[in-house]
């Protein structure tokens, strides 16, 4: 792939995560010292919240240094608890730095985890990158997922998924049809992280 087009790809990711970030995703955690300390006491425990909590300190640098490295570390700790936002984060990270099949990976995870943004970039992913990973019929099943749930982030979803059909044909609609009864039956059930 040539640079020019690693670049527009990137930017693109970039300008569709940002509007799509989830809420919890857009705010800065507390500043409060108590809130730090319990943060990094909790981490001391291995604690999935507070491992996730602690990435985020470093990864926003307002209430801490900033430093990515460790706030990675903090969000693959959270992961291997199966703690869903950290993978929703790794996934970003790992787009922002065009490794969209370790993206992909993330994602989904997340939204086997019930983490409704994994779900909801898993399907962004699957309509902004080139092939392999990239597949519209793929987004279509994994946004139409997002779009049919009752819950804030479907209509985002909407809004994404009528671009994507846009662009599809009959046959690659007739393949993301079936993709969606698939991902319907395995995780329509899911509840949503947190609730």
């Amino acid at each position: 792939m040539n640079i020019l087009r690693r670049i527009l790809i990137g930017l693109s990711l970039c300008a569709a995560w940002s509007a799509y970030a989830q809420v919890l995703e857009r705010q800065s955690p507390s500043c409060a010292p108590e809130a730090i300390e319990s943060a990094r006491n909790g981490a001391e425990r291995e604690e999935p919240a507070a491992l996730y909590l602690m990435a985020r300190y470093y990864s926003t640098g307002k209430c801490v240094p900033g430093d990515g490295k460790k706030a990675i570390d903090f969000y693959v700790r959270a992961s291997k608890l199966n703690y869903p936002p950290a993978f929703y984060n790794l996934g970003i990270v790992s787009a922002g730095n065009q490794d969209f099949q370790l993206a992909e990976a993330f994602f989904a995870r997340g939204a086997q985890l019930g983490h409704r943004g994994a779900e909801f970039q898993l399907g962004i992913l699957y309509s902004l990158v080139p092939p392999p990973v990239g597949d519209d019929a793929k987004a279509f099943a994994w946004l139409s997922l997002t779009a049919n749930r009752a819950e804030p982030v479907a209509e985002e979803a909407e809004d994404r998924l009528r671009t994507v059909k846009r662009r599809m044909s009959q046959e690659a609609l007739a393949r993301g049809e079936a993709i969606y009864q698939q991902l319907r039956e395995r995780y329509a059930s899911v509840s949503a992280f947190g609730n």
